[in-house]
């Protein structure tokens, strides 16, 4: 599913990178299709002075796990060959299930970790179904004019989290 929610100061776009269902090829990678990178053309050029969330689920972009980056967004650069002109976008992902945060070919990206279980940062393994008993998460975006700060909490349901050295 794919969607434009138009805030005062912002507008989030949600992509929809899944490559089928069912899986074409037997894998999770994702993809954009012509169609549905004409629609993101439109959604960009449509959204003003107003700050860009974009969410996709697949990152367009190696994170250094290896398992999980052979099935990233299979035409990623032309994901971010679209965001790259537009300096007040910010890319959210999720896929690889792990709290990272960068920038790509101009782009500056952020991943959440995830509410089941948590990818594992193992940078030599191609197995990209790894995972690892940590605490879930959620992401919240504090969204301002000029300004986007986005916060990861974990919750604990994997394990219970720590606090001044009491259980949560």
């Amino acid at each position: 599913m794919q969607s434009i929610t138009d805030l005062p100061h912002h507008r989030i776009i949600t992509l929809d990178t899944l490559d089928g269902p069912p899986y074409p090829t037997g894998h999770h990678a994702g993809h954009l299709c012509a169609d549905r990178l004409a629609w993101l053309d439109r959604a960009l050029a449509g959204a003003g002075d107003r700050s860009i969330l974009v969410f996709a689920h697949h990152p367009p972009f190696d994170t250094g796990i290896i398992g999980m980056d052979k099935i990233k967004l299979a035409n990623g650069a032309d994901l971010l060959d679209r965001l790259a002109p537009y300096p007040n976008a910010h890319l959210i992902c999720g896929h690889i299930h792990r709290t990272i945060s960068g920038k790509t070919h101009g782009v500056s990206w952020t991943m959440l970790k995830s509410t089941c279980h948590q990818g594992v940062l193992d940078l030599t393994d191609p197995d990209s179904s790894l995972s690892v008993d940590e605490p879930a998460a959620y992401g919240l975006a504090i969204l301002t004019q000029g300004s986007t700060a986005i916060h990861n909490q974990d919750v604990g349901f994997a394990k219970e989290i720590q606090r001044d050295g009491h259980s949560a």
